[in-house]
């Protein structure tokens, strides 16, 4: 029904997996694991092979090779996104790389259709969505704004009629100082998880290592170089995905 895809999942969109679990339950049933499976490995696999035309265009085809691989295996992590239930994840994150990988090739009407299943799958859609947006802006680029217009348009729409069946979100209730350390934590576990460490007792690892890359930067930009636009707004879309988990959940 309209209800049971458009009604919040706690307080997410996640339509799109409704109507994939819908569609793998009517054909198959519970008989077998396989058929939900495998939609969760293509997804995994399609979005490990964006991440890897998108590094290769700009850094060549090792470093292409290092970021897909490292989201195929994606350290300590894999465990947690290779099992059906985190297809709501994958299908977001397919259709973000898809939109900034289509942005890249000049084709902005391909990237607004991308980024409409990502906000209905998950609310890390909405993340690349602002990703998006702040490298539009850091590029100077109106056609990279326009394409993320459509989705922001559809999830407001959203939103502000099925989304606010989820009620006030009264958060973990933690101190400030409590925020602050669950955001930074939480960033550093991403870059622990990533290169293979696990996130839970490598975060403050993860956090040295993002520091001293976001330090060398600063030290390359005041010597003249210019970091690429979207690696800027990869960074703010990670601390602003952090900011909001440590908020609302």
């Amino acid at each position: 029904t309209a209800h049971s895809i458009l009604a919040p999942y706690f307080d997410t969109f996640a339509g799109l997996p409704v109507v994939v679990y819908e569609a793998l339950f009517a054909v198959f049933g519970l008989r077998t694991y396989l058929p939900y499976l495998l939609v969760d490995w293509v997804a995994h696999f399609a979005a490990a092979y964006l991440l890897y035309r998108i590094v290769n265009r700009r850094s060549g085809a090792v470093l292409g090779l290092v970021a897909g691989i490292s989201v195929v295996f994606l350290g300590s992590g894999v465990e947690v996104l290779l099992q059906p239930f985190q297809i709501q994840y994958l299908f977001a994150i397919v259709g973000g790389l898809t939109a900034i990988d289509q942005l890249d090739e000049g084709r902005p009407v391909v990237a607004a259709i991308a980024l409409l299943p990502a906000i209905a799958s998950s609310g890390l859609g909405v993340i690349y969505v602002g990703l998006i947006i702040v490298w539009g802006i850091l590029r100077r680029h109106r056609a990279t704004l326009l394409a993320a217009m459509p989705a922001l348009v559809a999830y407001a729409a959203w939103y502000f009629t099925w989304g606010r069946e989820s009620g006030h979100l009264t958060g973990p209730g933690l101190s400030p100082f409590e925020t602050v350390y669950s955001v930074f934590f939480g960033m550093g576990g991403a870059v622990s998880g990533v290169i293979g460490l696990p996130p839970a007792r490598f975060a403050l690892v993860g956090l040295g290592l993002a520091i001293a890359v976001l330090v060398a930067v600063v030290v390359l930009a005041r010597r003249g170089y210019r970091p690429d636009p979207l690696v800027i707004a990869a960074i703010a879309a990670l601390g602003a995905e952090q900011i909001l988990r440590a908020a609302f959940r």
